[in-house]
């Protein structure tokens, strides 16, 4: 019976590969607002980030080695007027992993060259809120998995306005995302669903912005198992100490920031449990570099 759950496991994570965006949404650190010199529609954001472990949706894919995870986003502000925006955009995201043995999240990569997500979609704003419909291809240069397609659908809210006219220093950030897997040669196309929140304070009188971001991990249909190999509702849950540090480049370059954070993860389905060699829980530490232009 253990090894039967233990396939059923391999087989919940080989459906769950990382998404950079909804992922950074949940867990990265608000960077400072910074104004910058492009007053263009293109706009280019990106950077890299250093991990101890590259957790995805609760799932520990690696926590071995070396980690960094290069990514950029290109963005067109195709239109803007009274409270309205349509921005398409394209992205790129990448994890390159000194550790390539098979572990019991993933197979064995025959390269460093972990994994590239490419990802496309728009943001839809009216007012505070934003409808993000986007789909991602995951790819594996190493070969550790088969690629898989998903659409994802997210709505966030910005509540700095409210919050500004309610006089509290402290912004909440609120999201919600809706992952479907459209193609999944590694096994099932399963569905996922994500509630998250970032209270974030902006220090006075400083380039600092301390957050604390939270998430948890849903499963709508067979994305986490238990031990059973049966649906397992509640997967993980997350919250993190994060800070953001906007450096101090010439405004012609655009916004830099320096980032960092430690996030805990509570694993509480059988089959993200299985991904941590059984145990329920796992702290990840992150610095990273980013801009925006």
């Amino acid at each position: 019976m253990k090894n039967v759950f233990a396939a059923l496991a391999l087989a919940a994570a080989l459906a769950v590969p990382h998404m950079a965006m909804a992922e950074a949404a949940a867990t990265a650190a608000v960077a400072p607002a910074e104004v910058a010199p492009n007053t263009g529609a293109l706009s280019l954001s990106g950077g890299v980030d250093f991990v101890t472990a590259y957790i995805f949706r609760g799932y520990v894919i690696e926590k071995d080695g070396f980690i960094a995870q290069p990514y950029a986003t290109l963005s067109l502000k195709a239109y803007e007027e009274d409270g309205i925006a349509i921005t398409p955009f394209v992205g790129i995201w990448n994890s390159l992993q000194s550790q390539t043995d098979a572990n019991a999240s993933h197979g064995p990569s025959d390269s460093d060259w972990f994994e590239t997500d490419v990802y496309g979609g728009v943001d839809l704003t009216l007012g505070n809120f934003t409808l993000t419909p986007f789909y991602t291809f995951y790819t594996y240069p190493g070969d550790a998995y088969q690629t898989t397609e998903e659409l994802n659908i997210k709505l966030a809210y910005d509540d700095a306005a409210m919050m500004t006219d309610m006089g509290s220093p402290v912004t909440f950030s609120p999201y919600v995302l809706y992952a479907i897997e459209t193609k999944d040669d590694n096994g099932t196309e399963d569905q996922y669903f994500e509630l998250g929140i970032t209270p974030a304070y902006s220090v006075p009188d400083t380039k600092l912005t301390l957050s604390v971001p939270m998430s948890v991990g849903l499963s709508v249909k067979d994305y986490y198992l238990d031990s059973s190999g049966n649906n397992d509702v509640f997967g993980y849950a997350s919250a993190g100490l994060a800070a953001s540090y906007a450096l101090p480049v010439p405004a012609r370059f655009g916004s830099w920031a320096l980032n960092g954070g430690v996030y805990y993860y509570y694993l509480a389905s059988d089959s993200v449990k299985v991904s941590n060699d059984g145990d329920d829980s796992i702290v990840m530490a992150k610095v990273g570099l980013s801009f925006t232009y």
